[in-house]
């Protein structure tokens, strides 16, 4: 017997008797009177106790859920059977069976998920893997089939046939095209860096394809600056050989903003020639950013840390003991000193005396008391200690905005955990946690006055961490982002530089081209009340037109996305100051979509594959509609829900309680009681 019951029978015992002894020695003319004025009384009293006790009733309600279906259609202009397919969703659209039976959502996609199936077949860019990662996100709390409706090309993005989704997702495709192989000849991917220095040479990969054909053949390819051959070579290529992966490298003559145009001889019955040429960009600098890692010892750490900070190709990284950085250290834009002991002394006293910009990165093998004894900054009191601690993220911290932010899955770092204090202006982005205890100092910390920054990580084991990002992510890109930005907020010159823009000289698209920037007050503070603002005008003339900047964290942004190909030319300044930078940009014109036609069978197999699904031909689409409609497949969902309900309603109360009372205080006048 519950709480609630027992209480209710209590409180009716309490009801009855507390009326039988209110009406003790009372005398009536007829003793059914007596009886019927407790009984009122009791009600009353009753329904008072009730109304306080609030007994409340369960009930178990049952309803049953559709199952979800969401239809993805490609809209990107490679799509020629653009008719076809809106036949196609206009009679999935009114299946009336299918619709009952499923919750169904439509969306279009081409560069993004669109919430909408309406839309001209216009979409410029095809990134499949990252619609079907939106649909993931959306639906990890209503799984249910996707239907995908494409001819299976990417312009961008990760590769869509490894895309994996929940098993409670199973993915369908419809491939759109021609299924048979044709006969082309394609530059698949151009792999360079953005920028170069005046001088070197700069390395240049090309993925090149052959399908469709049955026999050897030889073709040309160039390379061309402004018109002018700079490089060419003879490929073979034939059924059992049909790819190629060339690695070649070109002089870097002159700085400045270069294109080259890449160019695969035509094969004679060869349709598909938009592939057959292809762009890159590059920027010729005068100098890169130097970056001197400074360590008395090996550790794989050094090797990530080069690698992480080498993904910005304007950086240029070296690795040198602590004697070898004398010679270094005046040509270095940032030193990163790595676990130093005395024998960092004589550099750490020029950074010192010249105030200049520092990382250090500290662990179990570093000398903390020679360096508590040279600064005064970071100080640790070690213990002989050392353990594995865990980063956790400070949400406050807003100096730049992190491009990684999954510290928590990160695996721990290793060094002493005697405590750690930082002296003077500072913010951290990570606290140490030991077996689950956060403690009161830092992992990673940031330091800045108005004459240098420092930033301190207190851990080895970076390796792990870029090692586990990859697992994460399917990339580098993030963490090697996040260091990326760290040394770049080391390596300002504030003295110089109080307005800093930042930009890719070349974008191969508009879609996620920016243009950022950072304003420092004349103390060199960073300043996030500013109001800027870029005026963007085309190289060849014409007016500048005039956007503001969005504040995003500590950076102001500007989109580009909006912006036709071309070359432009751009001025950033703060209002109300003379604060102005000026460069210039370009934006590529290249037709990703005119591979079109074709359907990209073995990868759309692969995609259901992956994903518990069966791929199906354009012309097999209604067996795709007759599978889905089947029910045994995606059952409703029955789903048992527990609503609680009070016994009775305080209104319902209140009425019963007055009538109540009412009807014995009428009683008690006609039989003579007050």
């Amino acid at each position: 017997m519950t709480s609630p019951v027992i209480w209710t029978i209590f409180a009716l015992i309490i009801a009855i008797t507390l009326s039988f002894w209110l009406y003790k020695g009372t005398k009536f003319d007829k003793p059914i009177t007596r009886y019927i004025l407790i009984a009122l009384r009791s009600f009353s009293i009753f329904m008072v106790l009730l109304f306080l006790i609030n007994p409340e009733i369960n009930n178990e309600v049952v309803r049953y859920e559709k199952p979800k279906l969401a239809v993805l259609v490609d809209h990107s202009k490679s799509i020629r059977d653009s008719v076809e397919v809106r036949q196609l969703s206009d009679l999935w659209h009114q299946d009336l069976t299918l619709n009952s039976k499923f919750d169904v959502s439509w969306y279009a996609f081409g560069e993004e998920l669109l919430f909408d199936d309406q839309n001209f077949f216009d979409q410029t860019e095809t990134d499949i893997g990252g619609a079907l990662a939106q649909i993931q996100s959306i639906r990890m709390e209503a799984p249910g089939p996707v239907v995908l409706i494409s001819d299976g090309q990417q312009t961008y993005g990760r590769a869509y046939e490894y895309s994996q989704l929940p098993s409670e997702i199973p993915v369908y495709p419809i491939l759109i095209g021609d299924t048979l192989t044709p006969l082309d000849l394609v530059i698949e991917k151009v792999y360079t860096n953005h920028y170069s220095r005046v001088g070197q040479k700069f390395p240049v990969e090309l993925l090149l394809g052959y399908s469709g054909g049955n026999k050897a053949i030889q073709t040309e390819l160039k390379i061309s600056l402004a018109k002018e051959i700079v490089w060419r070579k003879t490929i073979t290529f034939s059924p059992d050989q049909s790819a190629q992966l060339l690695q070649i490298e070109l002089p870097a003559k002159a700085p400045g903003q270069l294109i080259y145009q890449v160019d695969l001889g035509v094969m004679t019955g060869e349709q598909n020639l938009t592939n057959n040429q292809a762009f890159f960009g590059i920027e010729i600098l005068e100098q890169l950013e130097n970056i001197v890692i400074v360590s008395s010892g090996k550790h794989p750490d050094l090797g990530a840390l080069k690698r992480a900070l080498v993904s910005n190709e304007q950086v240029q990284v070296t690795i040198v003991s602590p004697e070898e950085a004398m010679t270094h250290q005046a040509t270095a834009d940032l030193l990163v000193l790595y676990q130093p002991n005395r024998r960092f002394a004589p550099l750490l006293d020029i950074i010192l005396d010249q105030k200049r910009n520092m990382w250090l990165i500290s662990g179990p093998e570093t000398d903390w008391s020679f360096l508590n004894q040279k600064q005064s900054i970071f100080s640790k009191e070690t213990i002989g200690v050392t353990d594995e601690i865990a980063p956790e993220a400070i949400e406050e911290f807003d100096l730049f905005t992190s491009q990684w932010t999954r510290w928590a899955d990160l695996p721990p770092l290793r060094t002493d955990i005697g405590a750690i204090a930082v002296s003077g202006p500072h913010q951290d982005l990570l606290k140490a946690s030991i077996q689950g205890n956060i403690l009161d100092q830092p992992i990673m910390s940031f330091y800045e006055d108005t004459e240098r920054r420092w930033v301190l990580l207190d851990g080895v084991g970076f390796w792990t961490w870029r090692l586990e990002a990859h697992r994460l992510e399917g990339s580098y890109e993030s963490i090697d982002a996040f260091i990326g930005s760290t040394a770049k907020y080391l390596s300002v010159d504030r003295a110089n530089e109080r307005l800093i823009v930042d930009h890719q000289p070349i974008y191969q698209r508009a879609i996620g081209a920016q243009i950022m920037a950072q304003y420092f007050d004349v103390s060199y503070q960073l300043n996030t009340t500013a109001l800027l603002e870029v005026a963007i005008k085309p190289a060849d003339g014409g007016r500048y037109e005039e956007r503001p900047m969005t504040l995003l964290g500590q950076t102001y942004v500007a989109a580009l996305d909006d912006l036709p190909a071309g070359d432009y030319r751009y001025r950033v300044r703060v209002k109300g100051l003379d604060a102005e930078k000026t460069g210039s940009f370009r934006i590529l014109s290249i037709d990703r979509e005119g591979n079109s036609g074709f359907g990209q069978w073995s990868k759309m197999d692969l995609l259901a594959q992956h994903n518990q699904g069966k791929l199906y031909g354009f012309d097999q689409a209604e067996a795709l509609l007759h599978f889905l409609k089947t029910p045994e497949q995606f059952t409703q969902k029955e789903i048992i829900e527990t609503k609680t309900t009070s016994l009775i309603q305080w209104y319902y109360a209140l009425f019963l309680v007055i009538l109540s009372s009412a009807i014995e205080w009428w009683l008690r006048k006609y039989n003579g009681y007050t």
